[in-house]
């Protein structure tokens, strides 16, 4: 919005026109109609299934899940018809075929597990044996023995192993204390105790002494493992913070990395202590480390209670400041968060912001995902702009991405504000459709998609109607929340005022 159309009127009317001048033919909304075209055509040699992983175009051109959308780039119009009917049992067979592997693959990796017992047990039974007819067991036996009861994860007795290994002169190296300590925290970590922190430092503590004793020195995993295990007990926090000054009084080669930092960062981000998250990225780049994308996306992607949106744009720009590639959740949430920012403005003009974000996903070739659209859709709902939420709504099922229940919600809410605005039959109408629409696309509608239904009869004075959307919600077996109860009390109570009809009070 920096050209002179802009400047002239309307701030978002430049981009928008000149967006939608190049998107006529593109069967997309006129925004992102040449972007989507032309990310489309950088992927012609690839095509993307539902868990976001290429496949060559070549086995499944005939069936792009893209929809019309992809009928420039692939040479097939896959409207519904011959072509979906073929698409549609191509994907029940790739199905079948990745429940067949899935199961293959279980079943291989429960006989390696039961391999591995077995040679475990073997060992076990050479060395009582060995023991029986006093011949020392070799060194290379004992650290298959100790390291394969870590695999099989009983910590017990890999524990007890490490313990013979040491009193028969097997001399351990700084791999076999990682798996101790890895043992004892997998051990203590099941335990009730509430003290289990104070009693893992502790046996860190001597494992570490131990290592000193043998003059061994740490490795680098040994603190992380221990930092780790300890930052994600709340009260244990501050024992964390002294390993990680232990690795920094230790040689260089130990020294905190960028693995170190976000690990930190994700347990004070995971207990809601964003603060002092930040703090610790702060800290890493004072010691000349460089933050990776698992770093910005811990401290972005942080639960939704914790909602900071200035702080969530800040962190993408610095991320993408720093020349790191944003994934699309990172991309869903700071579009998220420009869309909490139009609602907290209260300025429809902003609708720009959410746009251009979208804009960026689509240069840098990153797909859009089901979140992406449903939150694209709900911004143009919000600012009143209906008809081309109702675009995004269709370009999203050309993108063989299918709108989920929360999404026809915001639609049918918009159909609310538009009642508002005296378009009441029209917006009734409306949100019927999307209704409809939603049982069509098979998807199951919740409580809060039929109390938004009652709410549109309500708002009209129309009681029987969100009586008739009550019933539905209980006979489609949907539990109803208080906001429907709420609506049917404030339906009764109104028109009982209005009417002077006390039985509308009592049913109330």
């Amino acid at each position: 919005g920096t050209n002179e159309e802009a400047v002239a009127g309307d701030p978002g009317a430049g981009s928008r026109d000149r967006l939608d001048r190049a998107a006529h033919t593109s069967g997309l909304p006129a925004d992102m109609g040449e972007m989507y075209q032309e990310m489309l055509k950088n992927l012609s040699g690839v095509d993307v299934n539902r868990d976001g992983f290429g496949v060559p175009t070549e086995t499944c051109a005939k069936a792009s899940p893209l929809g019309p959308i992809a009928a420039e780039t692939t040479g097939e119009d896959a409207l519904p018809g011959t072509a979906g009917e073929e698409k549609e049992k191509e994907e029940e067979k790739e199905e079948a075929q990745e429940i067949e592997l899935d199961v293959a693959a279980t079943k291989t990796g429960d006989q390696r597990c039961s391999l591995l017992e077995k040679h475990v047990r073997d060992l076990e039974n050479q060395f009582r044996k060995s023991e029986e007819e006093g011949v020392e067991f070799d060194e290379a036996s004992f650290v298959s023995l100790f390291e394969g009861y870590a695999k099989l994860g009983d910590d017990r007795r890999t524990t007890n192993w490490f313990r013979i290994m040491c009193e028969k002169n097997v001399r351990p190296d700084s791999h076999s204390y990682d798996i101790l300590l890895a043992a004892e925290i997998n051990r203590l970590r099941r335990s009730p105790d509430p003290l289990r922190s104070i009693k893992l430092n502790r046996r860190a503590m001597r494992i570490l002494g131990s290592m000193m004793k043998r003059d061994i020195k740490p490795s680098k995993s040994f603190f992380d493992h221990i930092i780790a295990a300890l930052a994600h007990h709340h009260q244990a926090f501050e024992l964390a913070k002294i390993w990680l000054y232990k690795m920094k009084s230790k040689s260089p080669d130990v020294h905190p990395d960028v693995k170190t930092y976000n690990i930190l960062i994700a347990a004070r981000v995971k207990r809601g202590h964003i603060r002092e998250a930040d703090q610790f990225l702060r800290m890493m780049k004072k010691e000349g480390l460089q933050p990776n994308e698992e770093s910005f996306a811990t401290l972005i992607l942080k639960p939704s209670y914790l909602k900071d949106d200035p702080r969530t744009i800040r962190l993408f720009n610095q991320m993408k400041k720093n020349h790191l590639q944003p994934d699309v959740r990172i991309y869903n949430r700071v579009i998220a968060a420009h869309l909490n920012r139009i609602k907290s403005s209260k300025h429809p003009e902003r609708i720009d912001s959410v746009v251009g974000i979208f804009e960026q996903m689509l240069q840098e070739n990153i797909i859009p995902d089901k979140d992406s659209f449903a939150t694209l859709i709900n911004a143009y709902a919000y600012v009143g702009e209906f008809d081309r939420a109702n675009q995004w709504l269709d370009a999203m099922k050309r993108a063989n991405l299918t709108p989920d229940c929360s999404t026809y919600t915001v639609l049918i809410k918009s159909c609310t504000m538009r009642a508002k605005k005296k378009m009441g039959a029209k917006a009734i109408s409306q949100a019927e459709e999307y209704f409809e629409d939603m049982l069509i696309q098979g998807i199951k509608p919740d409580a809060d998609a039929y109390s938004t239904m009652m709410h549109m009869s309500s708002h009209f004075g129309d009681v029987d109607g969100a009586h008739r959307w009550f019933k539905k919600m209980v006979e489609a077996k949907v539990v109803p929340h208080t906001a429907a109860y709420r609506i049917l009390i404030a339906a009764h109570t109104n028109r009982g005022k209005e009417n002077g009809d006390e039985k509308e009070i009592e049913e109330a």
